[in-house]
Parts: structure tokens; C-alpha cells; sequence
């Protein structure tokens, strides 16, 4: 406990986790209040899913009740000002239910956003070490040129970019084109930075 230091935050979330468990154990809906990273108070109702452990924080992973577009959304549990559950009752197909391992083998640094496949060149100094972060990547084959491994991966968009990122010089995005053209956007705006 000496060399312990707790996050930031310093809210005992203990009883906290316990109450999201039993809202995703019963599969009920909750009304929520949550502060983004922003700053900014929105409400939800949520269909909680599941509660993970990344990077100092415990997260809860839900869905917006009543939005068309279904994709898991994270949100930090030390940020929720109000987390109350309903009577209204959710169902969640087997096939269709929150994996923990499998959304740690998609994700990077807790940010979801659209679960894409993407291919990428790279010829830094570990592949292994690639290949650790991204459990989904696999080589799909070598460039004709320049012999440099071609990697694909399941991995959600928004998190996988800052990653890629991370990279510095020792990786090309490929595909799908309309994400390499974000990829290179955010680069510009890096570069803009330093004018």
C-alpha cells in the first residue's frame, strides 16, 4: 500500500460495480446521467452489457436504448453522476451477447466506434509485439517489393487509430480506403500542429 497510488478520481466505486452487476446480471434497463470527458452531463437510457477492467479504470460497456445503430458504446464508471435501474426488462440473443475476451481482442485504449477490418504494412522492430496488441491480426501476406509483412485485424476504428499512430514511421495503413484517408487527414493535422 506504500507505493499505491490511486487513480485520480478518488471515488470508492466498490458498492457501485456491484449495482451495474446486478443491472447487467437481470438484463434491465438504466437511466443514466454521465459526464464525458468533455465535461458535458448527458442522460441515457442504456442497456448495460458488460463491465471490464483496462488501463487504471473499470468501464461499463452498454447500448443506447431506442438507437438504430447497435454498437457497444464504453462509458468510465467513476463518471456516472446517476446509474438507476428500471423495471423495464431487455433481452440480448445468446449469440449476440457481450464476450469480454472477445471485445479485449477489438479494442485499444477503451474507445469503441465502428468494428472494421483493416490491413496495414509495417516493418518496425517487433511484429511480435504487434501481434500481442492486436489478438485479431494475422499476416496475410508480404509486399512484392519490399517484402514487409501485410497484417488484417478486427479491431474497433476510433481506438485502433491512436495506436496505428503510435507507430510513428514504421507502418502504412492500406485498407479500407476511406480509413487510410482519415488516417492521413489526422496526420495533416499533426503536421499542421508544428507550423
Amino acid at each position: 500500500l506504500v507505493n499505491y497510488i490511486p487513480p485520480r478520481h478518488n471515488k470508492n466505486i466498490i458498492d457501485f460495480i456491484w449495482k451495474i452487476s446486478i443491472s447487467i446480471q437481470e438484463q434491465k434497463k438504466v437511466e443514466v446521467k454521465y459526464e464525458r470527458q468533455d465535461g458535458k452531463i448527458k442522460e441515457y437510457k442504456l442497456m448495460p452489457l458488460g463491465l471490464v477492467f483496462s488501463e487504471y479504470y473499470f468501464y461499463l460497456v452498454g447500448e443506447i436504448s431506442g438507437k438504430d445503430n447497435k454498437h457497444s458504446i464504453v462509458f468510465r464508471v467513476d463518471r456516472f453522476h446517476k446509474y438507476d435501474i428500471t423495471d423495464e426488462i431487455f433481452s440480448m440473443p445468446y449469440k449476440d451477447r457481450f464476450e469480454e475476451g472477445e471485445f479485449h481482442k477489438r479494442i485499444q485504449f477503451m474507445y469503441t466506434g465502428e468494428l472494421i477490418k483493416i490491413q496495414f504494412k509495417f516493418w518496425g522492430d517487433s511484429l511480435e509485439a504487434i501481434l500481442d496488441r492486436l489478438p485479431t491480426a494475422k499476416i496475410v501476406r508480404y509486399d512484392e517489393k519490399d517484402y514487409k509483412p501485410i497484417i488484417e485485424a478486427d479491431v474497433y476504428g476510433e481506438g485502433v487509430k491512436r495506436w496505428l499512430l503510435s507507430q510513428k514511421e514504421f507502418l502504412e495503413v492500406l485498407r479500407p480506403e476511406s480509413y487510410r484517408n482519415e488516417i492521413k487527414k489526422t496526420i495533416q493535422k499533426m503536421v499542421d500542429n508544428y507550423k
